[in-house]
């Protein structure tokens, strides 16, 4: 999945704020689909405040700090265009890999007492789950857990722009996903026991002692 052409400029300064801008909308896609679990959201005590909070780090994350993180990476990590489909394939799964487990890390530390203070934010949807949960979290988090990864994937894999897109898109979508409360029975029914579903993250957000993964 690409949103550009190969010929585009190696270091095009847009493409973390168009991925950004697609993700926003995708998200607010799926956030009318979910409208019950976002009408039992704003119900709750506090509610309210919580759902305007969740749009302020929405818009934070995904069009201020990724389109910044994206320009650095790309202008002074990604390669120019890889000469082969099968090296561009290989980097982006290398990035997926060390993005996988890099995540992992991270979100298991910030569940430890001395670090969930940073990760509180996003289990404020404890409860009820909606998709604009996905990028509710802090900035230290989504630095840390969320970006991190990326930048070590970078320097392993050294990867050009299009094979970074590829990546970046393949774990947002998920990520928006597996906050998707309509896909829990669904992901649950049809999809494989090795891969994160939606209905195994709700879990986690439900008992936060468990399956701190993401696809």
């Amino acid at each position: 999945m690409s949103f550009f052409p190969p010929s585009q400029d190696h270091n095009s300064n847009v493409g973390g704020f168009i991925v950004g801008l697609i993700t926003v909308a995708f998200t607010a896609c799926l956030e009318l689909i979910s409208f019950p679990h976002v009408k039992r959201v704003l119900s709750e005590p506090g509610g309210k405040r919580l759902y305007l909070t969740a749009l302020f780090y929405n818009g934070l994350n995904n069009l201020v700090l990724g389109p910044v993180i994206w320009l650095v990476a790309v202008g002074l990590m990604c390669r120019p265009d890889l000469p082969t489909m099968s090296d561009r394939v290989f980097s982006t799964m290398g990035l997926l890999l060390v993005h996988s487990l890099g995540y992992y890390a991270a979100h298991a530390a910030m569940h430890r007492p001395e670090l969930f203070r940073y990760h509180a934010l996003h289990h404020r949807f404890h409860t009820h789950v909606t998709p604009f949960a996905a990028n509710c979290v802090t900035v230290v988090e989504y630095l840390i857990a969320y970006m991190l990864p990326f930048v070590v994937g970078i320097f392993c894999f050294r990867p050009d722009r299009l094979a970074l897109l590829r990546a970046v898109c393949t774990i947002s979508v998920n990520n928006i996903l597996i906050h998707t409360p309509i896909l829990s029975e669904p992901a649950e029914k049809y999809l494989p026991w090795v891969f994160v579903g939606t209905h195994d993250h709700l879990e986690h957000h439900s008992q936060l002692t468990t399956k701190y993964a993401a696809p």
